[in-house]
């Protein structure tokens, strides 16, 4: 298995040292991985669509499209804005294509997309469905965030893993 989390920019935005010519390389990458996990600018950026601070399934729908035109065999769209405190993981799969919305965890944390996917894959590496293990990871990453704000942790420093890895370890069972 092959997981590409094409790191490229959030907000939609690129990060001040990515560019459109990343972009176009990362998508030479696609047709080797098995699964992609691109946050909601980082699919527009793939897919050639216009961000859009509010998403609808119209545009959900042609960022599917685009993406499985480009090679995309599985993916997980992380943080789809859906409207206010309400946003999306966004699912490609054979067995299930469509937006499971949640409520959001609180404040933002650099790495939250990396630890989502590690966490992911570990669920799929259990034997989990897509669906099941994104909204595993989900829930994980939502878990660390609430703790890392309850402590009042400076957002800098990403999350506070180590206070919830027993939470982890009850997920995936």
């Amino acid at each position: 298995m092959v997981l590409l989390d094409p790191v490229m920019g959030d907000h939609g935005t690129y990060y001040s040292n990515f560019d459109e010519t990343y972009q176009q390389e990362l998508k030479r990458l696609i047709p080797f991985s098995t699964l992609v996990t691109p946050n909601y600018t980082e699919a527009c950026f793939l897919a050639g669509e216009t961000y859009e601070p509010v998403f609808g399934t119209e545009k959900w729908l042609r960022i599917v499209e685009k993406l499985k035109d480009l090679g995309v065999k599985q993916a997980v769209v992380t943080s789809v804005p859906m409207g206010g405190e309400l946003y999306a993981l966004g699912i490609l799969d054979g067995e299930f294509q469509g937006l499971v919305p949640y409520q959001s965890a609180g404040r933002a944390y650099p790495g939250t997309g990396d630890l989502f996917a590690a966490v992911l894959l570990g669920g799929l590496l259990k034997g989990k469905s897509l669906k099941d293990a994104a909204e595993g990871a989900h829930k994980f990453v939502g878990i660390c965030i609430r703790k890392s704000d309850e402590a009042g942790y400076d957002t800098r420093e990403g999350v506070l893993l180590e206070p919830s890895l027993p939470e982890l370890f009850t997920l995936f069972r």
